[in-house]
């Protein structure tokens, strides 16, 4: 019976918290407005994306790498939202070096078949896509609260 006790509950406070939170969110909805801007950022990744696959030098490849990192923050910036912009150049900038780390040639590695190169492609390709995708889905939009913008002030004279 105590065991019964509990789990009812239980029960009753997942049921509250989760009416709460629908309340709350409710509420909030109506309050705040959200705007994406993933655009941008989708256009400046693939423009940095076509020095790295069209030129064959450490000109284009400094070129679309500095796209890459730096293309998003800016933009980000722009558009009023730092804390995005601090994430996706720690995004950015650590998850590629982390691929990059994992697939590095062991001694081990390199009397293996062409597989264990493939799949050091795959991973260092899963590096520089896993952040844009973060950064289009997650960091690319702001939102704001309509309770704090400034109304204005109209004022009429009757006589």
């Amino acid at each position: 019976m105590r065991c019964y006790s509990f789990n009812i509950s239980r029960f009753y406070f997942v049921i509250i918290f989760i009416l709460a939170n629908a309340f709350r969110l409710d509420s909030l909805s109506s309050q705040t407005k959200e705007e994406r801007y993933a655009a941008p950022i989708i256009a400046i990744d693939t423009l940095s994306a076509l020095p790295l696959l069209a030129f064959d030098s450490p000109t284009g490849t400094v070129i679309g790498l500095a796209g890459y990192a730096l293309g998003s923050p800016i933009v980000h910036s722009i558009k009023g939202n730092q804390t995005s912009s601090f994430f996706s150049l720690s995004l950015r900038t650590s998850i590629p070096l982390l691929a990059l780390w994992l697939s590095r040639p062991d001694s081990k590695m390199v009397d293996k078949p062409p597989t264990s190169t493939t799949l050091q492609k795959i991973v260092g390709a899963t590096g520089l896509v896993l952040p844009m995708l973060i950064d289009w889905i997650w960091l690319a939009k702001t939102t704001s609260n309509s309770n704090s913008q400034i109304q204005p002030i109209s004022l009429s004279f009757h006589f």
